[in-house]
Formats: structure tokens, C-alpha cells, sequence
């Protein structure tokens, strides 16, 4: 303690017949001490943690209209990124997936607005719009509002080059309409309000059926401007739903009281807002 004291060129300690007590000078040596301790220790867990090899598998639930828009954006990349991470993959509804997550058979699951938050943990993606989308044979015989016609976009091609055509729900009451159930309620909901009678021919739990009867042509399919990713068919033409406002987003969410593995918090870290394509 000598040695220090001289070193430092200040006394450090009061030195008393029973005991021995710090300074002011002492406890300012001592706090900093105990800070630069904690620093090196962060610094050492810091390193360990980047020589530490992310691995491991990630049990993921994940809704139909988001497969591939979150497969091509997100796991793929991510893969490519910690080649030993592993996906347990879980696909289904929203609410099923949230029962899974609550009871602890996933550790994580992609799903969409609306839901309930509480006790969740979340990213968010930006809100989608709202599409109708059908071959044109279908929108030419059963379009109530002509004008859209005139900026029809095939729904292949990236949203960022055109503005699709705009329509209320109510232009499309005779179209024979493909719901995707998720939505079934509200579409049915302002149906009911404007007391008109839509023409629906399919309900469909999977936005890839909904998109593969729109291919085949026997009607409109409605969905979230992500569903698109899967189904490329260029026959396919998208119109904007204006009316009602129906928006959507897609969240990844875990937990608040569940810690997750590191690859399961890397995964969840990296998924934020991407642009779609």
C-alpha cells in the first residue's frame, strides 16, 4: 500500500490503531479502480462473445403470406451469415402461432398486425398496403370503376416503379372474390355496412392458395402486398384497396419474460425494415 502511495504521491489510507480507512483521495482511487475492473470485463465478455461461433437451432413460426418475403429478405441472408445457424420451421395462422410462442413450442414467429402485444416483444416492419389481385380477363368483365383500367401493373413487378391502380372494396361487389380468412371478418364487415352482397368463391387459410386460384383466373384474390412474393405469374395485376383503409404489418416477436439462445437473439436483432421487392 506503501508503494502505491508513493507512486501515486498521495495518501490513500488512515491508518488508525484498530483499523484503516480510506481517504478521499483513497475512494477516488478505488471508484475508478472498480470502473476500469468493469471495463476490462466487458471488454473480455465483448471479445469472448465475437470468438464465439453462432450456432445452434431457432424453433420459427411463420404465417403463410410471409414464407418467402421473409425467407428471401431475412433467413436466407442470415444463413449466409452464420452458416451453422439452424430453423425449425412452424407454418401456420397468426393466432395459432401465438399459442405456440405462449406456450414455449417456438421461440420465436413471424406474424401480422393485428394482435395482441401484451407480454410480447417485437420488431416491426412498415405497414402494407392492401391489394386486389386478379388476371385482367377477370378485371375487365367484372370492374365497376373503368378508370382503373388506365395504370393497370402487372403484380411482378416491384412496387417502387409504378403507383398500381387505387379502388374501394365496394367497386369489386360482383367480382367473384378469394378471401384469405385471416381478413374474412372486416372484408365481410364493410360488405355488410355498405349493405351490399360480395360475390365470395373461395376462403382460403393459405395466401399461396388464395394467389394460386387468382392465377387460374376464377377470381380476385385480396391479401397484403408481401403475399405477392408468392406467386410471380406476370398475368397477375394488382389494385390498391382504398376503401376501407386496410393496413397490415409483419412483426417478429418472442417473449418479454424469455431469454433467448444467441443465434435466437442474433436472428431477432437482424430483422428490421427491408424494402420490398
Amino acid at each position: 500500500m506503501k508503494l502505491l502511495e508513493a507512486e501515486l504521491g498521495v495518501t490513500l489510507f488512515e491508518r488508525g490503531s484498530r483499523r484503516i480507512r480510506l481517504t478521499p483521495a483513497g475512494k477516488t482511487f478505488y471508484d475508478r479502480a472498480l470502473a476500469i475492473l468493469d471495463l476490462s470485463q466487458a471488454a473480455r465478455t465483448e471479445l469472448t462473445a465475437q470468438k464465439q461461433e453462432i450456432q445452434g437451432v431457432v424453433r420459427l413460426g411463420i404465417i403463410s403470406s410471409a414464407v418467402e418475403f421473409v425467407t428471401r429478405h431475412y433467413l436466407a441472408p442470415f444463413r449466409r451469415s452464420y452458416p451453422k445457424a439452424l430453423f425449425e420451421l412452424h407454418e401456420s395462422n397468426s393466432y395459432h402461432l401465438l399459442d405456440l410462442l405462449h406456450s414455449n413450442q417456438i421461440d420465436l414467429a413471424v406474424i401480422r398486425t393485428p394482435f395482441a402485444k401484451a407480454g410480447l416483444e417485437m420488431q416491426t416492419l412498415p405497414p402494407e398496403a392492401f391489394l386486389a389481385i386478379g388476371r385482367e380477363m377477370i378485371w375487365s368483365h367484372y370492374q365497376e370503376c373503368p378508370n382503373a383500367l388506365l395504370t393497370d401493373i402487372p403484380a411482378s413487378e416491384p412496387q417502387k416503379s409504378h403507383t398500381p391502380a387505387s379502388l374501394p372494396l365496394s367497386a369489386l361487389t360482383r367480382a367473384p372474390l378469394i378471401l384469405y380468412r385471416r381478413w374474412q371478418p372486416l372484408i365481410l364487415g364493410y360488405f355488410e355496412e355498405q349493405a351490399l352482397e360480395p360475390n365470395i368463391v373461395c376462403i382460403a387459410d393459405d395466401a399461396r392458395t388464395a394467389l394460386l386460384w387468382a392465377s387460374e383466373g376464377l377470381g380476385i384474390a385480396l391479401a397484403p402486398e408481401s403475399a405477392l412474393c408468392l406467386n410471380s405469374d406476370p398475368a397477375l395485376i394488382r389494385r390498391i384497396i382504398t376503401q376501407p383503409q386496410i393496413h397490415s404489418s409483419i412483426c417478429l416477436v418472442k417473449r418479454k419474460e424469455r431469454s433467448l439462445s444467441l443465434v435466437g437473439n442474433a436472428f431477432f436483432q437482424s430483422f428490421h425494415a427491408t424494402a420490398i421487392s
